[in-house]
């Protein structure tokens, strides 16, 4: 019922669109990767922090600063509407609570950041579906301007120096369970 595409591939999704399906365009919102065609711009724009370490190309992005909001609502968001997308799925925003766990100094309010861009976002554009993956501290914020919910790797754990996948924590996937319910409960319309 609900598909994900890469919109940079510039698929032709009328056929899926015929099908009833609703069709989102990835767009990663804590990190830009390399291969991104505004990279560059973002890159001059001095919205980078480091690498990341798990997707070597990929940097960290300053989600409190106003121009990579303008970015997001004026540029890549349309991009991807122009190419009939039913909306959004947002990645990499639960970066903004990794980050200012790790060093509260330097990432400081990006949490917040991460809240207030997804509630831009809905503001500017209220009609799309917004998916939105993991970013489970986010949820009680975001949980009435978000339409789906993503909780990706909450069973299963993929361990990226050694390339092995397996099971997880039966608590942290009772926890995490569990503030899915709490937020089906507070927006019985979350997908």
């Amino acid at each position: 019922d609900v598909v994900v595409l890469e919109p940079d591939m510039r698929p032709n999704i009328s056929l899926l669109l015929e099908q009833g399906k609703t069709v989102l365009g990835y767009i990663s919102l804590g990190e830009v990767s390399k291969d991104r065609s505004y990279f560059k711009e973002v890159q001059e724009a001095g919205l980078l922090f480091e690498k990341n370490p798990i997707w070597r190309d990929s940097f960290y992005i300053d989600m409190r600063r106003k121009e990579w909001t303008s970015m997001v609502i004026e540029e890549l968001i349309p991009s991807i509407l122009f190419q009939r997308f039913s909306g959004i799925f947002i990645d990499t925003i639960d970066n903004a609570e990794t980050l200012e766990s790790q060093d509260p100094q330097k990432y400081k309010g990006m949490k917040d950041a991460a809240i207030r861009l997804i509630k831009t976002i809905r503001l500017h554009f209220p009609e799309i579906k917004i998916m939105l993956n993991r970013g489970f501290p986010l949820l009680p914020e975001l949980n009435q301007e978000i339409d789906m919910f993503l909780a990706e790797e909450i069973f299963a754990v993929h361990n990226f120096k050694t390339g092995e996948d397996k099971l997880g924590s039966q608590t942290v996937y009772q926890e995490l369970a569990g503030e899915l319910k709490e937020a089906k409960k507070a927006n019985p319309k979350l997908e």
